[in-house]
């Protein structure tokens, strides 16, 4: 299955294999793994912040993540701006209206009215 994050990064100037874009993949689950099992624990205790407030932040760094991405010229500028978003969220909540949207956990797209 393609998703549009693939079919992007395959075109140039990065021109990335199935390989590079599976550890990729790998990369970035691994950094959504750590940052929900360490991350969202310390701002909930530690910090004493609200589900609201970590669903806010979540949406900021998504929307600043999603930008870097789009505008990546490097391979490097694409790990690094999941590495990014990924460590400064609860999780991938896209409330983005009239965008089509990578939903990175499922692997599907959604087209968002």
């Amino acid at each position: 299955m393609y998703t549009v994050s693939y079919l992007f990064l395959k075109r140039r100037p990065l021109n990335w294999s199935q390989t590079t874009y599976g550890i990729f993949v790998g990369f970035y689950k691994l950094v959504t793994a750590t940052a929900l099992f360490t991350l969202v624990p310390l701002m909930k205790s530690r910090f004493n912040m609200h589900d609201s407030a970590i669903i806010i932040l979540a949406i900021i760094s998504t929307s600043v993540g999603e930008l870097f991405f789009g505008l990546s010229t490097k391979s490097w500028m694409v790990f690094t701006c999941e590495y990014h978003a990924a460590n400064h969220h609860q999780d991938r909540i896209e409330k983005r209206p009239n965008i089509a949207l990578r939903m990175n956990q499922l692997n599907v797209l959604r087209v968002v009215n």
